[in-house]
């Protein structure tokens, strides 16, 4: 069963109980595998970056982008049996027994559900704790986040976090390292990358999806 946290005053002792450095100790590789080669083929770093990754989900719902989000998760906790992963859930929508059967250590998994309108500031706090390999952020809403991202930024440079905001189509640029966009489609996903980091040329492919990968 996944640990969950909901939001309460009492919450920043629960972080305080996961700061498992060593877990984040070690030499790491420049892109966090997500065990999927396809999608990584067509990243640029071949994986997701120790930076914040945007995924954008092409019809506003994130069917198939938390696809990536699980894969993601679930490689890291299949990685290192002292890493932790953390899902920040304001609208109460992860299915435990969907994530069990993808294959994902619930164990290991925190998941916290903090009120909407407390979610970015929740965020904040769980990426500076340093106790998360991946940081998951599912962010319902497409006003300007450059703030909230810029704060993300610098807990995911300074612990080497992966940290993931599933994001609805919006018109403002984030200031994120990865932006990629997913669509569901009869046989895979439409995966569309949009930004670079480094500039590097943008991709599109359908990529196949299989029950594990399942959002």
């Amino acid at each position: 069963m996944a640990a969950v946290i909901n939001f309460t005053r009492s919450g920043g002792a629960s972080l305080e109980s996961l700061r498992f450095a060593s877990s984040l100790s070690t030499k790491q590789a420049p892109a966090r595998s997500c065990d999927w080669p396809e999608l990584e083929r067509l990243l640029p770093d071949g994986g997701l970056p120790h930076a914040v990754v945007e995924i954008t989900c092409a019809h506003g719902a994130f069917a198939g982008a938390t696809g990536v989000c699980v894969a993601a998760v679930r490689a890291a906790l299949a990685r290192d049996a002292r890493a932790w992963c953390a899902w920040i859930d304001a609208d109460c929508t992860l299915f435990a027994p969907g994530l069990a059967h993808a294959g994902v250590d619930l164990s290991r998994l925190l998941v916290i559900r903090p009120p909407r309108a407390l979610a970015a500031r929740v965020s904040v706090k769980v990426a500076a704790s340093g106790a998360f390999d991946v940081l998951v952020i599912e962010s319902p809403h497409a006003s300007r986040q450059d703030k909230l991202v810029r704060k993300l930024a610098l807990a995911a440079e300074q612990y080497g976090t992966t940290i993931v905001l599933l994001a609805p189509p919006h018109v403002d640029p984030w200031p994120v390292a990865l932006r990629f966009e997913v669509a569901r489609a009869i046989d895979g996903l439409e995966v569309r990358v949009t930004k670079d980091r480094f500039g590097r040329g943008l991709a599109k492919a359908r990529i196949p999806l299989s029950l594990r990968h399942a959002g």
